[in-house]
């Protein structure tokens, strides 16, 4: 059978991409019929399921069937009606799960599930084919098209999946270690859960564009073809321009039934700048937020990402991604000497003035040379004074951090400095101020690291 590319097919590919943009832009990528409060949020839900319903009917009345629109009222009404009973069951499921990562895997696989109901419901009330049963005369006839599509759609599910789970699991591992209030713990689970969203937006977008290539593959003969590619690329140009013209309509629409959930600013701010000492070291910074539209119409954080270079004398030694808030501050600052500067922050320890940013990376010069060493390589570090004597005080001071991350170091190099620590925490033994000054740390966490820093000899 002749494979016809139709210009119906094209601008499909079109308007699902916009539809799940405007999804994406008016709440935090929510198809869920279900809380019903408050009302405007059931409103809204209702509006975006009715409008997806009558692009995908549109789609498969104009391609395939043989009647016009007006002439499947009654089918029109059941598959409706049907397919929202169903969308309601699928998100009761939601409720299962407490976490909000665990929440977006079920989503995005209950998207993945519905698409395909979607599809069988409306190709069948329509046009009485069964999409699923006609699925699998095609793979009994090896067609090999629809084998590769269809694989295509089951490892789309599958890489995206393992990946939210691989991230859930990451996370996890912060929550072992930090509070669940603490800044690199909300900073992590803010950004994971602003990425799903984005990476199930962009999901649906193929999954679905798969499944109307299928349709196109099943039932092309239903087509009528067009046979100059001017026309049909200028009918899908004007198809699309009114399409964008909705688009709009629609997201006005959702402001005023509620602005609740919408994106509402996105502000970018760069710098250049020296940390310590003038003419060392400097950090060029460029960060980026996105904010959605709270209650009360107030704003909340809903991404951060803060790309950091660091520099000596204008010549960049690193290029990284912040692990927290561009705005991190220590706790007792002041009190211990640090002085915080955009991203990053430094100390000056017997005349040496040494720069670090979060957990991440310290830097420093010495005779003119520049040194940046990650956080996880200092335990491969040869025996250097910089690094002892910034790891010494930091410990001192009572930061957990610099006591993980420095511990394997100080036991090669100075185990008559570490080891009364490790002692002490491995009993659960925290001074007052280290318990005020890593308030972000969980304890438990610290005595099981000092406790296996005892069993390693």
């Amino acid at each position: 059978m002749r494979k016809i590319i139709n210009k119906n097919i094209c601008f499909m590919g079109i308007l699902i991409t916009l539809l799940e943009l405007v999804v994406f832009l008016s709440t935090p990528y929510s198809k869920s019929i279900l809380p019903v409060y408050p009302l405007n949020n059931l409103i809204w839900s209702i509006v975006l399921f009715t409008v997806f319903f009558f692009s995908f009917s549109a789609f498969v009345i104009l391609g395939f069937a043989k009647k016009t629109f007006l002439l499947y009222k009654k089918q029109i009404v059941i598959s409706f009606f049907a397919l929202l009973f169903i969308r309601v069951i699928l998100d009761i499921g939601c409720y299962i799960f407490k976490s909000t990562e665990i929440k977006s895997i079920y989503s995005l696989l209950t998207d993945c599930v519905f698409f395909v109901i979607i599809f069988q419901i409306i190709t069948f009330a329509y046009t009485g084919r069964n999409l699923l049963k006609d699925i699998y005369g095609k793979i009994k006839g090896k067609d090999k098209s629809i084998v590769v599509i269809l694989l295509l759609y089951v490892l789309v599910v599958a890489i995206v999946v393992s990946y939210l789970i691989y991230i859930f699991i990451n996370l996890q591992m912060y929550a072992e270690k930090y509070t669940i209030d603490s800044s690199f713990y909300l900073f992590k689970s803010m950004n994971y859960n602003f990425n799903s969203q984005l990476l199930r937006m962009f999901t649906a977008i193929i999954l679905q564009i798969l499944l109307v290539i299928i349709l196109n593959n099943l039932y092309a003969n239903n087509f009528n073809a067009d046979l100059y590619w001017s026309k049909i690329f200028l009918n899908i140009i004007a198809r699309t321009i009114v399409a964008f013209i909705a688009i709009f309509v629609l997201l006005f629409i959702k402001i005023c039934i509620s602005n609740v959930g919408t994106i509402a600013k996105i502000p970018e701010r760069s710098s250049d700048c020296y940390i310590g000492l003038p003419n060392l070291i400097s950090n060029s910074f460029v960060y980026k937020q996105i904010y959605r539209v709270n209650g009360n119409s107030s704003q909340i954080l809903s991404y951060e990402n803060t790309d950091v270079k660091i520099k000596y004398h204008d010549e960049e030694l690193l290029d990284f991604k912040l692990n927290n808030f561009f705005d991190y501050e220590y706790i007792n600052k002041e009190q211990n000497n640090i002085n915080n500067s955009n991203s990053g922050a430094s100390i000056k320890i017997q005349d040496q003035e040494v720069l670090f940013f979060s957990n991440q990376y310290i830097a420093y010069a010495k005779n003119d040379t520049p040194y940046v060493i990650a956080f996880d390589d200092i335990k491969n570090q040869n025996e250097n004074e910089v690094i002892t004597n910034f790891l010494e005080y930091m410990i001192t001071c009572g930061y957990w951090d610099y006591f993980e991350y420095g511990c394997d170091y100080l036991k090669k190099y100075d185990s008559d400095f570490i080891n009364p620590y490790i002692q002490r925490y491995a009993n659960g033994d925290f001074t007052e101020n280290e318990n005020k000054v890593n308030q972000e740390i969980n304890t438990d966490y610290m005595i099981n690291f000092a406790q296996k820093m005892l069993e390693i000899k």
